[in-house]
Order: structure tokens, then C-alpha cells, then sequence
């Protein structure tokens, strides 16, 4: 969703709050409040706007937009986005863990695939993905609408060196989780909002967090990370593996012995 509100009493008349999207409310806007009050939105302020939008979402920064209204809709009616007065925007940082990126090295090498499917704008999802080490520039990246707009024949090409989802919905991680089990792929979903839950629930494996998750987004998963840390799924995988292994070694051992004694056994 772009865009949410609130509703509030201000001045014996009825409000609405809004954030959201900054490039989405500064385009329904056509008036600003600033320090000295509400004035026309010009061209030029609507330029420096998208400057600074830009300049912080290049920095990795999450933008976030606000904007009110004296016009809002009935009780039950969708928001009609026009006439906003805009408020201004916040940037707001959200920094890499320091063993970001040597897991997600560490999932590349043990031919683990790691995607990013964020609602971020894509400026920030790039940026994200270059500090944790995934091949932006080699790899494809594409938004939410572009990825919904694909045929069920392009979206299996695609997805195999997709590595970022930007502006992304619900229904776009649904819609990579298919494609990937579909190329034959175990997929694993991690995420702590409530809007992970499907996606989280129809993958192989659903992973969430277990600090900041939802309840909604825990109860759909298959593990709880109790760190909430990334560099945990790989030591999971890690022991897991190990664990396959040495099932199959401990298996051909019985195998071998058994069969062995049991031919000498039949031909004495």
C-alpha cells in the first residue's frame, strides 16, 4: 500500500493524516505547509522535493512522506489521493549489520540464491543490495509493477537472475515464491511484517523474527529466529546439511556392513 491515514478533529473540522510514499503524496499535493503557513506547491519546490528524495535514497535511506487533507472521504470509502497539503518527508536510515554481508556471501557460495523484495524505492534496495555484497550491477532488478506486468513465460526466465524486487506488494513475493518452486527451487522466505505471511506460508521453508516479527508472520512460519540475525539461517543450513550428510554416510556404513555379512553368512 502507498499510502495510509489517520483521521482527527482539528479546528471544529474533520482532517485526514497521511503517509506514505513521498513521490506519492508530492504528486497529489498542490499546496505545502511550511514554517510560514500553507502555500501553492510550485514547480520549483516539487523539483528540490524529488532532489532530496533522490539524494536520500541513494544514501540507502527508507523516505517516508507526510501530507493532510480537509477533505476526507466518507467512513468506508477508498482515499481518493488529490488536494493534499504536504508536510514534508523524513529519510529515515535503517543500517546493514556488520555480518550481513560475509552471510550472504556465505549462502552464494554454498549456492544459495538471496533476493531482496522490499517496498523501498529501488535507489534503496539498490544501495542495500551493494553493501551486502549482491551483483546489482550484473544482476537484474525491477519494481513491483514491472514484475506483476510479466507473462507466467516471462517471469520464469526472469526470476533466475532476479535480485531485487523494488516497491514491491504481497502478492509480488507470492508470485517469485511460485515461479522459483516451480524451476524445481527450494525457496525460503524470511521477513518480519504481516504481509510476508503467504508467501512465508506457501515456501518450503518460512522463517521469521522472532523480536520484531508479527504474530501474524510467526505462526505462518516453520522457524523463529530468536536474534532475528540473518548469519542464523546460514549456521541452520550449515547444521542441516551436516546433518544430511552424515544420515546418508551412517546409512551406506549399515548398508555395506550388513550386506557384507549377510553374503558371507549365506554363502558359508
Amino acid at each position: 500500500m502507498a499510502t495510509c491515514g489517520v483521521s482527527a478533529v482539528w479546528d471544529d473540522k474533520r482532517v485526514l493524516y497521511m503517509k506514505g510514499a513521498p513521490e506519492v503524496l508530492l504528486a497529489a499535493s498542490d499546496r505545502i505547509w511550511d514554517a510560514d503557513g500553507v502555500h501553492a506547491l510550485t514547480a520549483e519546490r516539487r523539483a528540490a522535493f524529488v532532489k532530496a528524495f533522490w539524494e536520500e535514497q541513494d544514501k540507502g535511506h527508507r523516505t517516508l512522506g507526510f501530507a493532510v487533507t480537509d477533505r476526507p472521504p466518507e467512513a468506508g470509502a477508498d482515499i481518493a489521493l488529490g488536494g493534499l497539503v504536504f508536510l514534508g518527508f523524513a529519510g529515515i536510515a535503517d543500517p546493514v549489520r556488520p555480518d550481513a554481508p560475509d552471510a550472504v556471501k556465505a549462502c552464494r557460495k554454498a549456492g544459495i540464491a538471496v533476493k531482496i523484495v522490499t517496498g523501498d524505492t529501488i535507489a534503496t534496495a539498490s544501495e542495500i543490495g551493494r553493501q551486502i555484497g549482491l551483483e546489482v550491477d550484473g544482476a537484474k532488478t525491477m519494481d513491483g509493477k514491472g514484475f506483476e506486468a510479466l507473462t507466467p513465460e516471462q517471469t520464469l526466465e526472469t526470476v533466475k537472475d532476479l535480485r531485487i524486487i523494488a516497491r514491491a506488494r504481497p502478492n509480488d513475493k507470492m508470485k517469485l515464491v511460485k515461479a522459483l518452486q516451480k524451476l524445481g527451487n527450494v525457496v525460503a522466505v524470511t521477513g518480519d511484517g504481516t504481509n510476508v505471511a503467504p508467501a512465508g506460508h506457501h515456501a518450503d521453508v518460512g522463517i521469521a523474527m522472532g523480536r520484531t516479527g508479527t504474530a501474524v508472520a510467526r505462526e505462518a512460519a516453520d522457524i523463529i529466529l530468536l536474534d532475528d540475525a540473518f548469519p542464523s539461517i546460514v549456521c541452520a543450513v550449515l547444521w542441516g546439511r551436516s546433518l544430511y550428510l552424515n544420515i546418508q554416510r551412517f546409512l551406506v556404513f549399515q548398508m555395506t556392513v550388513n550386506l557384507s555379512a549377510a553374503s558371507i553368512a549365506v554363502i558359508g
